[in-house]
């Protein structure tokens, strides 16, 4: 058992099948070396084996003698490897003549290192397997937190009393903490009043089925073996059962819907002498504008679309033109009427995503209170040929069994949405600013809010004078219909907006 090794006469190899042949059993390592301190090496060393620390096994097999070598990782460092290598001599019986290894303790040739490599070899031998790979710590069974101390496991904890903890960034910095739970339970006191009627249930009806939540119910209940307490064909109809009535109007609504606003903008142009040549490049008749409107209701994915609005000032930037006190930028310009790619941020993904859910609510609410919905149009870009430098594309467009048009404008509150609160919660810690409480203390548009100003040209400019504003915080939403406001668009809006587009718009670079 000394520490020098020669050197094989049989070249190394990783073709490990010759360890495969013979019978290296534990008995071979356990009788290596019997002095005092092996016992505490051969522990170490199957502990290190487990850990996976051998890599690079190689052998030469010169006769009745195996030479086996292989790197072993140190037990207090991943960057440090000793070269270790043993000697096997198989004859009548399998025995390990000779070991050496390069750490300080090696000299003896019954290190941890060794031994590592001799549980590794009984592994070979028994798995038969073709070599030993390094694995990385992150892949392996968590080793710490396990030891002699008994753990009483706790009991499982119900999910609506765990007690959440967020940081409200409002607060001071002390206790910015706060819990949860305890709204939670506040909100849980709160009897909320729900009219259920055969109307209610018509809707219920219609949702799961037109989500296929019908079918897979029955689904579920045939699998398990369970009782159907009501008939449930009935309750969800098949698809081929919801057939749209006769007394549903699903024609397109033609936007928009009356050629407006031409003697106004003449006006405009002739009392300030403007060069009505600017208008060339945006001139469209009624039937244009309608046909506009039908084929850009893809938005943003359209290109037509995206030309079209770079040609115009469009609603979204009404009120940063009428209310603006700084000069006008060439920076400014560009932003008002260059249609460059719209960096996503992660709210405004989140609007989009809250946008379907949003409009489920509003139609539900809508027809809880008697307003019945008969058909929702996706909506395209509106440009009216009274004034062709303006453009607006609201979020949807609402036809009622009443006959009545609305158009819909929807904003998602996603930081009250990411905080879970109402939307008055969120009108009172400022999470909301174009929405107040008037002096009925009922929530209400801002008459000076961008909001307010964009809606208004959206009805100004569709023919269509009534818009229902929707504000979603996720655990509640607010509706508020807003009436088209002439005096409004006459005496401030049209002359502001007529304005800047004949002072600015040869200035930019869509000209």
């Amino acid at each position: 058992m000394a520490s020098v090794l020669e050197e094989p006469n049989a070249p190394w190899t990783k073709n490990l099948t010759r360890l495969h042949e013979i019978n290296f059993t534990e008995d071979v390592i356990l009788t290596y070396n019997q002095d005092s301190n092996s016992k505490k090496s051969v522990n170490l060393g199957y502990r290190m084996f487990k850990a996976h620390k051998t890599s690079n096994v190689f052998i030469a097999n010169d006769g009745n003698k195996i030479f086996v070598k292989a790197n072993v990782q140190a037990s207090f460092t991943l960057s440090k490897k000793y070269l270790c290598k043993i000697l096997i001599y198989v004859h009548l019986k399998v025995e390990i003549v000779k070991a050496s290894c390069g750490c300080p303790a090696g000299l003896s040739g019954a290190c941890k290192h060794i031994y590592t490599l001799l549980w590794s070899v009984f592994d070979i031998a028994k798995t038969h397997a073709s070599n030993l790979t390094e694995v990385a710590c992150t892949s392996l069974p968590r080793k710490w937190g396990i030891g002699a101390k008994s753990r009483t496991p706790r009991s499982a904890t119900k999910f609506a009393e765990l007690n959440f903890i967020k940081h409200d960034v409002k607060r001071k910095a002390k206790n910015t903490e706060r819990l949860i739970l305890q709204r939670r339970k506040n909100l849980a006191d709160i009897q909320l009043t729900v009219r259920i009627d055969k109307k209610y249930i018509e809707i219920l009806k219609k949702g799961l089925a037109d989500n296929g939540i019908g079918e897979m119910f029955q689904d579920v209940l045939q699998e398990n073996h369970l009782k159907q307490n009501s008939p449930l064909p009935s309750l969800f109809p098949k698809e081929a059962e919801l057939l749209p009535s006769d007394d549903v109007n699903h024609e397109a609504i033609q936007v928009p819907i009356l050629d407006l606003w031409k003697n106004e903008v003449g006006e405009i142009i002739g009392r300030n002498n403007y060069n009505v040549k600017l208008l060339e490049c945006c001139q469209i008749n009624l039937s244009q504008a309608q046909d506009l409107f039908k084929n850009t209701t893809t938005q943003s994915v359209s290109e037509r679309w995206k030309k079209e609005r770079s040609k115009r000032i469009t609603a979204s930037n009404f009120y940063e033109i009428i209310r603006r006190k700084a000069s006008v930028t060439n920076a400014f310009v560009n932003k008002i009427f260059k249609c460059t790619e719209i960096r996503q941020t992660a709210d405004m993904a989140l609007g989009l995503a809250n946008e379907e859910r949003a409009l489920e609510k509003y139609k539900i609410s809508k027809n809880l209170v008697g307003e019945e919905i008969s058909k929702v149009f996706d909506v395209g870009l509106v440009v009216n040929p009274g004034c062709p430098f303006l453009g607006a594309t609201p979020d949807k467009l609402v036809q009622f069994t009443s006959g009545n048009n609305v158009l819909i404008e929807i904003k998602t509150l996603t930081k009250a949405m990411k905080l879970e609160l109402s939307v008055t919660e969120s009108i009172k810690q400022n999470y909301c600013n174009y929405l107040y409480f008037n002096e009925n203390n009922h929530i209400a548009l801002k008459q000076n809010s961008k909001q307010h100003f964009q809606v208004q040209g959206q009805m100004a400019l569709s023919g269509i004078f009534e818009c229902d504003l929707v504000v979603d915080s996720g655990s509640s939403f607010f509706i508020e219909r807003i009436s088209f406001d002439p005096h409004l668009w006459k005496t401030l809006m049209l002359p502001s907006l007529t304005k800047f587009y004949f002072l600015h718009f040869d200035k930019s670079c869509n000209l």
